[in-house]
C-alpha cells in the first residue's frame, strides 16, 4: 500500500514481505473484502485471524518500508480491493494497479511504468 500525506504531498510504500502475503490474501477477512463486503460486516474473529498472521510473525519478516517520496496528490480513486502477488517481487498488488510486462503481471515499481 502507499500511505499518502495529502497535506504535505509525501508518500511512503509499505508492503508485506513475501511469505506472509499468501496467508493474508487467503484469509477469510481478505476474501470477503475482495467480494466488496465492508470490514464492519465481517465477524471480528475473522478480522483477528488475519491480524494474528502479522502479529505472530517475527518483526523482521512482516513489512518492507520504502523511503518517503514527493507525491502530488490527484484524484481520489476510492476503495480498491482484489489483491494478487506481483510476478516479480511477490508484493500484494490491487488488481487495478497491475501492469502487464510480457507475460508477467507486475506492481508499478517492478514494471518500470511511471503510474
Amino acid at each position: 500500500m502507499t500511505l499518502i500525506d495529502k497535506k504535505n504531498q509525501k508518500a511512503v510504500r509499505v508492503s508485506y514481505k513475501p511469505g506472509r502475503h499468501k496467508a493474508i490474501a487467503e484469509s477469510a477477512f481478505m476474501r470477503k473484502r475482495g467480494q466488496g463486503i465492508a470490514p464492519t460486516e465481517i465477524p471480528a474473529e475473522e478480522a483477528w485471524e488475519m491480524a494474528d498472521i502479522v502479529w505472530d510473525a517475527p518483526e523482521d519478516e512482516v513489512l518492507t518500508i520504502g523511503s518517503v517520496e514527493d507525491y502530488l496528490w490527484g484524484d481520489d480513486f476510492g476503495e480498491i480491493m482484489g489483491l494478487v502477488p506481483c510476478d516479480n517481487c511477490g508484493e500484494l498488488v490491487s488488481k487495478v494497479y497491475l501492469r502487464v510486462v510480457g507475460k508477467s503481471h507486475m506492481c508499478i515499481p517492478c514494471s518500470g511504468y511511471e503510474r
